[in-house]
């Protein structure tokens, strides 16, 4: 790559870092292109360039966004941490992308963007979900998880705390601030509510 490509490539990054961080604290719909190249102190004709419209420079962050919780994910359940701490990670990670970016994400991906939707689909079904068989599957020999259920079952729960997760953000985000409530939470998912802690 020679030094203009490099230059080139350093503007899109810095372009795609700065929407990102606005997008958290502001919304994807309340950010301009103009606070966009402001803070990548660009022009605005500099990310039309690179990206075309803000609908693709949203699509590009949000891709970034999933794939980063992918590779987080990938390396935290196939890491040495020990079960509990993995399956809490994940409940964290769910709750945190959840917070920082609230319904409007999902509704961005739901109604505005059908390609952006089919990629974070493919991307569930072929990594996320695999990833948390993984875990649940390790969870299982370790005798975390129900030996009994099937893997149908565990990726209906999974589906299950992952919609929940974002259908109730607010919530979540409150009980997590505790690390006791942290700690009863994960308890509660891997046992549910009966029964008596050993």
């Amino acid at each position: 790559m020679n030094g203009f490509a490099r230059r080139a490539e350093k503007k899109k990054d810095n372009i795609k870092q700065a929407a990102l961080e606005l997008f958290k604290v502001h919304g994807f719909e309340k950010v301009s292109v103009n606070d966009i190249a402001r803070k990548a102190r660009v022009s605005k004709v500099t990310i039309y360039k690179h990206f075309g419209s803000k609908d693709e420079l949203v699509n590009v962050v949000v891709k970034g966004i999933f794939l980063s919780i992918s590779e987080e994910l990938r390396a935290i359940i196939r890491g040495n941490m020990p079960f509990p701490e993995k399956l809490e990670f994940v409940i964290f990670r769910k709750t945190e992308t959840a917070s920082e970016y609230g319904r409007e994400l999902i509704g961005i991906i739901d109604q505005e963007h059908p390609e952006l939707k089919r990629f974070i689909h493919t991307l569930w079904q072929e990594e996320v979900n695999q990833l948390m068989l993984e875990l649940f599957e390790e969870g299982r020999r370790l005798g975390y998880v129900d030996k009994d259920l099937s893997p149908e079952v565990i990726q209906t729960y999974f589906e299950l705390l992952r919609e929940g997760t974002f259908a109730s953000t607010g919530l979540l985000k409150k009980q997590l601030q505790n690390a006791q409530n942290v700690r009863d939470l994960v308890y509660v998912i891997l046992h549910g509510l009966m029964g008596k802690r050993g």
